[in-house]
């Protein structure tokens, strides 16, 4: 067994290939922070590599393709989407997040475009972005109704956003495709 120098409290996870990924934290605890991003090898549990970046907290953690980690954390530069480079650790792109524009995040992706959902207790956003250099390909608004627990996730051509009440579809293009209300 490994020790990864803290407990791991609000903590991200998540799995791809041989490899396991688990963000440590310390948000109630030193400044500046020590938390990192961690992989593990699958079999024995051994540190592959730990980030450069030291975190206070990850809101989101995943794996889009064989190649990129994609996370949401809060470092010392404040509220970063980032991309590191699965294997290594090595950081390929950053973008600093407006905390005015979301205090919960969730993410998923396709093979090469991710979608950030950002959300306040009374407005959510989308935002898709290219992963093989960050570019961000448009951001929406998305409709104001009660957004507790938004959910979202994409396919290679189309991002599914749903509330409490209601699911929409639009292209990785921003067009719209669908929105059905359900029941309440």
């Amino acid at each position: 067994k490994q020790t990864l120098g803290q407990e791991i409290n609000e903590n991200c996870l998540a799995l791809s290939g041989e490899y396991v990924f688990v963000t440590t934290d310390n948000s109630r605890r030193e400044d500046p922070p020590s938390g990192r991003i961690y992989c593990l090898s699958l079999t024995d549990g051994s540190v592959v590599w730990a980030s450069e970046a030291r975190i206070r907290w990850c809101g989101n953690l995943i794996v889009p393709n064989e190649s990129a980690l994609l996370a949401v954390i809060s470092d010392v530069e404040g509220l970063v989407f980032v991309c590191l480079e699965k294997d290594t650790g090595r950081e390929l792109w950053r973008h600093t997040l407006d905390p005015s524009n979301g205090s919960s995040f969730q993410l998923a992706a396709s093979r090469e475009t991710a979608v950030l959902l950002s959300k306040t207790s009374d407005r959510a956003s989308v935002s898709l972005w290219r992963i093989d250099c960050g570019k961000q390909i448009h951001e929406r608004p998305l409709p104001e109704v009660n957004w507790q627990c938004p959910q979202v996730v994409m396919d290679s051509s189309h991002v599914y956003v749903a509330g409490i009440s209601w699911v929409m579809a639009f292209s990785h293009e921003g067009e719209d495709a669908w929105t059905t209300r359900l029941p309440e």
